[in-house]
């Protein structure tokens, strides 16, 4: 229900699910009627899990074995802290500078240090090959065993505008794998990952 239409969509005529926009949209046969599930809307996992449930045949998780995330902002984030560090570095050996600028530069120092690491730590690629997780970032990769996860789930996280749903994967040494956006879309991922859980993990 929009603010000026209204869209109906059967169950049984549901052909598609596509990620789109953080949610996902139900398409029809013919294309000509596509129901956007908008993750703004109230119990938006929940409403997922109903659609799970009713048409568990569309999602095709044996298909989906990677999963993305952009790496503009990672690049982005590098490029800042590693030239902004360069420069501060030139500032240092060029000039001398007192005991109360040691304070700023300090904090300066951490601020640039976060960028860096924010940058190298941002997740490229998640991959299921098998009982293993394995997780990719820029320069190294990280494996978990299945029987490594405690839960997986999406957390929701709000800004001044909008409510987005990351994936949280918890491990059972109390660290977490946390994904905000892959390009096949978050419920996608999640799906695949329960599904991965009930197929490999032992009890």
């Amino acid at each position: 229900i929009h603010l000026l239409s209204t869209q109906t969509l059967e169950w049984a005529e549901i052909v598609e699910i596509n990620p789109k926009n953080g949610g996902i949209v139900l398409v029809n046969v013919d294309s000509d009627i596509k129901v956007f599930i908008n993750p703004q809307i109230e119990d938006y996992p929940e409403v997922v899990k109903i659609i799970q449930k009713k048409r568990p045949d569309l999602w095709k998780l044996q298909e989906i074995s990677e999963f993305h995330q952009s790496i503009v902002e990672s690049v982005f984030m590098l490029i800042i802290g590693v030239g902004l560090l360069a420069m501060m570095g030139l500032t240092v050996f060029r000039d001398k500078f007192s005991k109360d600028e040691i304070v700023p530069f300090l904090i300066m120092l951490a601020f640039f240090a976060f960028a860096i690491w924010t940058g190298l730590s941002k997740i490229r690629e998640l991959s299921l090959k098998e009982n293993t997780l394995i997780v990719k970032h820029i320069f190294w990769n990280q494996q978990f065993h299945v029987n490594e996860i405690k839960s997986v789930g999406l957390e929701q996280e709000m800004n001044k505008t909008q409510i987005n749903y990351s994936v949280h994967i918890k491990l059972k040494n109390g660290n977490q794998v946390v994904l905000q956006k892959v390009k096949e879309g978050n419920v996608i991922l999640i799906n695949a990952l329960e599904n991965w859980l009930k197929k490999y993990k032992t009890s």
